[in-house]
């Protein structure tokens, strides 16, 4: 969200990272291949270090145009601030894997802008994410599974708290209630708490943000509908015709927190959405 609006309305756990996704492999052409050390095979090995990329833009790119520069195997090392971010990394790079005959390629680019972006999910989505969470559970809980399955992670460097944090996330990403975790009025609560006495006027907002600043950094081909519709509703990718009713998990954060919906009169405590 990009207007002025209040400070906090902004929150703390960031969902999307702030920049175009890069190959960091081409970045590093400069670096020689006399200069970078070889693996068992005597392929040049590339060590990348992220720090707060929060999705993995940055690892898909890199694995998508490898075949544009010299062969070299390449270590990924990822560091966040919170395990949410880490998580959602892990499904996205879990989805890229999926191999052809399971899912196509149209499928899973729908199904990954749908968790990527939107609040809510179709139910087919929500099916293949509580397949995975439970599929991701036995990763952090049992090594030797892990490697049979999924030998290009390596959860190793893990502290046991985290692991365990871990498996509380993909715990709550299998729960089936819709109603463990309420994001329509989170989402409403958070959108009243960033722009403050501008809620009213949320549409005149949204117009000078979408002018002023989107389409001034050249995101021209949003139009006022589809920004106003998803700061409105969260939902920022609607590819067909179909009900999307089961709340996106995976934005959530693993803090509990109490809050007053304004206008019910209800208290709710509930695991707050951080935009």
């Amino acid at each position: 969200m990009l207007a002025a609006g209040t400070g906090n309305g902004f929150g703390t756990t960031a969902w999307w990272g702030f920049s175009p996704a890069l190959n960091l492999q081409a970045m590093s052409l400069e670096s020689s291949t006399e200069h970078l050390e070889l693996s068992q095979n005597g392929v040049p090995e590339l060590n990348i270090l992220l720090v707060g990329s929060i999705d993995a833009r940055h690892i898909l790119k890199t694995m998508s145009q490898m075949h544009r520069q010299p062969r070299r195997k390449i270590n990924f090392y990822i560091l966040e601030n919170n395990l949410e971010a880490v998580s959602r990394q892990l499904l996205f790079l879990n989805l890229a894997l999926e191999p052809p005959d399971k899912m196509g390629l149209q499928e899973k680019s729908e199904t990954f802008l749908e968790l990527m972006g939107n609040t809510h999910l179709r139910s087919q989505t929500a099916a293949y994410l509580q397949e995975k969470a439970a599929l991701f559970i036995r990763y952090i809980t049992d090594s030797d599974f892990q490697l049979a399955n999924l030998p290009v992670l390596d959860f190793s460097a893990l502290k046991f708290r985290e692991r365990d944090q871990l498996e509380a996330i993909f715990q709550f990403w299998r729960n089936p209630d819709p109603q463990a975790f309420q994001i329509k009025q989170l989402w409403d609560l958070r959108l009243r708490q960033y722009l403050g006495t501008r809620y009213d006027s949320r549409r005149g907002v949204c117009d000078w943000d979408l002018t002023m600043k989107l389409h001034e950094h050249g995101a021209t081909t949003i139009n006022f509908h589809e920004f106003f519709h998803w700061r409105n509703t969260g939902m920022a990718f609607e590819m067909r015709e179909a009900v999307y009713d089961v709340p996106n998990k995976t934005l959530a954060s693993g803090r509990l927190m109490r809050h007053v919906l304004l206008g019910l009169g209800e208290s709710l405590e509930n695991i707050l959405i951080l935009l």
